[in-house]
């Protein structure tokens, strides 16, 4: 829609991160990830993925224009909000604008005529975001959700994302979990700690009914992670993707009864330990 050709995304070993590599792998989109740690190097590395940049690296910033420049990448995503004291989308738009000049033909003091675009679509980092404006003037950054981005795309083309998410519920979408946990449990301190650093590879799986819910199809479960979704098992549909603006107590709802699990536990506000889930 915006003329790309490629993309960058932060947090990039996350479960969301790990479905995004297999998703570009199988549209032929080259993809840059960004990571914060040596290890999740690794993890990528064995999902394939080709372009990968520590921020904790002390080559990080050419290891990223080098990418860059393979790939003609002017779009990124960014999960922080801020990640690297704050730099993090301020760095990704500068590489940008190195890489384009790396191709000028001649100087401008205005930066390169390259259209580069960051888009924050979480905040995984509460630091300010902090920008150094060496990146030219053409630039953008600015906020992400998904459900303006449906209305851009259009129901027809949103159905087509929906039902490949069904259809690959177990593979490219598939979710790993570090814990199982009741509602009972969810509430206590120490498990709020836990789920409440956000940490990659750190998911929690939330389940009802008084039994646990992997590998049975009709029980009903919660996801703590990235977004809000409800995907309706029996005719293998998501119903509602909805990403929240809290990113505590983000929920996927699978469920064969909709509507009583929605109204009981996502209607009004049922407060604990003070954290308020909406």
């Amino acid at each position: 829609m915006e003329n790309h050709t490629a993309l960058l995304n932060t947090a990039a070993a996350s479960n969301l991160g790990q479905m995004l590599v297999k998703i570009c792998q199988d549209d032929g989109v080259p993809l840059i990830n960004v990571v914060r740690k040596p290890e999740q190097v690794e993890t990528l590395k064995k999902l394939g993925a080709e372009y990968i940049c520590d921020t904790s690296s002390d080559s990080f910033m050419a290891d990223l224009v080098d990418a860059i420049v393979a790939t003609g990448c002017t779009l990124g995503f960014d999960a922080t909000g801020g990640g690297n004291g704050g730099k993090l989308p301020g760095q990704i738009l500068a590489a940008m604008e190195i890489a384009a000049n790396k191709t000028a033909t001649e100087y401008s003091r205005y930066g390169s005529d390259t259209y580069k675009q960051v888009y924050i679509y979480g905040g995984l980092d509460m630091q300010p975001t902090v920008l150094n404006r060496s990146f030219g003037l053409q630039w953008g950054l600015g906020g992400w959700l998904l459900t303006p981005m449906i209305g851009r795309i259009g129901m027809e083309r949103f159905g087509e994302m929906r039902a490949r998410v069904a259809r690959e519920i177990n593979t490219t979408f598939a979710s790993h979990y570090t814990q199982e946990i009741s509602f009972e449990e969810m509430l206590q301190p120490e498990i709020i700690r836990g789920y409440a650093k956000q940490a990659t590879g750190e998911k929690y799986l939330v389940y009802n009914n008084g039994h646990k819910a992997m590998g049975n199809k009709k029980s009903k479960y919660f996801e703590i992670g990235g977004s809000l979704d409800f995907l309706d098992i029996d005719h293998n549909q998501p119903l509602i993707h909805n990403s929240s603006e809290k990113n505590l107590l983000n929920i996927i709802i699978y469920s064969t009864d909709i509507r009583s699990i929605k109204n009981t536990y996502t209607n009004g506000i049922k407060r604990g330990n003070d954290i308020d889930l909406r």
